[in-house]
């Protein structure tokens, strides 16, 4: 399996991420044709080589047209955060040194890297960025709402994969936001996130791996900064209140850098498609590339790393869960069965009960259940809220899957889905989906079996 493993010793942010992946390889001219697609013009993409701590990186411009939704750069004050309107720039340096969306806010702070945050912050890997303000028959456009950028994305000519991925990214960022500020997530207001460059970060980023033929992405433990950020609102903690919404759950490392080092656009695109955060998978390497941000800073390498390989493994699909557990021995056996429902909704990918022995000759169950590191905190507070145990433990465990997909077949009674696992190309499982095998015994009044076996039997490979 093709992988691409994101190495943020020194944050991330989205344009880090994009130029990481242009100096590993993917082409510039390749990257432009994908995102012409979107409806979403007035911009030039420039990629320039830069040095960043004695290392050569790539630093990706977006070169916004006069007159085409105008993004205001924000001055510095004297905390080295951006926060005031200044002059329109159609430059935005993307970086690091990076600014951070702000996307809800406007405002921008110093981060070391560029966008972000829903108020963005402007940090070393900077990207000066500025609120989107275009100019329509004299009005000023403040940004785009989820719906309108899930609609761009959806009409454009991307493969179907790099539109779900940028799709959930932008989802994730909106119900970060939303949470943060007590509005459903279609009515977050993106002004940062909504602007040119950073649909260019996010959209290019999912374009940019499916061009590249990644299958699996992983990175390292998440460098978050230190110190505040200063926005309309007043002070705010490192990492940013996005941030730190988009990575709990997820092994962050504190740097006291006194800036932001991951931008919520970087923490979106990376905790959204990442499989595992951890060490690397093994693998054989083919490419490695930096992605620059904005400044050259003292003592630190300003670059986000990637490393492209294919897994040892080859055949395997692979990532990190967290399974998660408790001796329970004075609940109820009946409330077993709604708590397994709540574990599930709760983002769990599976939940179960083994009898065991406790002290003092107890019969026993211990319920587990796996969780991505993203869903594991939420599956814990499910068993501290339904169920008697006074604490639980977990431990993250490597899996291994075969490759799948979705096919649907027909047989006389209807339409079946049917899982399918392949090892080495070659079709190694069948199954066909439960639940739809249920509907169409019950409505004709066959046996389940019956059902399922005409389902494996229709499949074609």
């Amino acid at each position: 399996m093709k992988i691409a493993y994101f190495d943020c010793f020194s944050g991330a942010a989205g344009d880090m991420v994009l130029g990481a992946l242009l100096d590993a390889g993917l082409a510039l001219d390749d990257l432009k044709a994908a995102l012409a697609g979107l409806n979403v013009g007035g911009y030039d993409l420039r990629a320039e080589r830069v040095s960043r701590g004695g290392i050569g990186a790539t630093k990706l411009h977006v070169l916004l047209h006069e007159g085409h939704e105008h993004k205001h750069e924000h001055a510095r004050p004297e905390n080295g955060h951006e926060d005031s309107h200044s002059t329109h720039q159609h430059e935005h340096p993307h970086g690091d040194d990076h600014q951070h969306e702000h996307h809800e806010h406007e405002h921008s702070h110093d981060h070391e890297h560029g966008k972000e945050h829903g108020h963005e912050h402007s940090h070393d890997h900077e990207r000066k960025h500025s609120h989107e303000h275009g100019h329509e028959g004299g009005h000023h456009v403040h940004g785009r709402h989820l719906p309108e950028i899930l609609g761009l994305i959806e009409a454009s000519p991307l493969s179907d994969s790099a539109k779900a991925n940028a799709s959930r990214i932008f989802r994730r960022l909106a119900e970060a936001e939303g949470a943060i500020h007590g509005k459903p997530p279609e009515q977050v207001h993106f002004h940062e996130v909504g602007a040119v460059d950073s649909i260019v970060d996010i959209v290019g980023a999912a374009a940019a791996l499916d061009l590249l033929g990644v299958e699996g992405v992983f990175c390292s433990p998440f460098r978050v900064g230190t110190g505040t950020v200063r926005c309309a609102h007043g002070e705010m903690p490192v990492p940013a209140p996005a941030t730190a919404r988009l990575l709990a759950g997820m092994p962050i490392v504190q740097t006291d850098s006194g800036c932001e080092l991951t931008t919520p656009s970087g923490a979106a695109i990376l905790s959204t498609l990442a499989q595992a955060v951890g060490p690397m998978p093994a693998c054989r390497i083919s490419s490695i590339g930096y992605g620059a941000g904005s400044r050259d800073t003292a003592g630190r390498a300003n670059v986000l790393r990637v490393f492209i390989g294919e897994t040892a493994e080859g055949a395997f699909e692979s990532d990190v869960v967290e399974v998660i557990e408790a001796n329970i021995d004075d609940m109820p056996p009946e409330f077993f069965g709604a708590i397994f429902d709540r574990i599930l909704a709760a983002g769990a990918l599976d939940v179960w009960a083994s009898p065991i022995h406790m002290k003092k000759g107890r019969p026993a169950l211990l319920l587990s259940a796996a969780a991505s590191p993203a869903n594991a905190a939420a599956v814990r507070s499910v068993f501290f809220r339904e169920t008697t145990t006074f604490g639980v433990r977990a431990r993250e465990m490597r899996r291994w899957k075969l490759p799948r997909e979705m096919s649907t077949v027909s047989t006389r009674w209807g339409d079946v889905r049917v899982k399918i696992g392949r090892l080495d190309g070659r079709v190694v499982r069948i199954k066909p989906e439960h639940d739809d095998c249920v509907r169409i015994a019950t409505a004709h009044g066959l046996s389940f079996t019956e059902v399922y076996d005409a389902a494996r039997a229709a499949f074609v490979p």
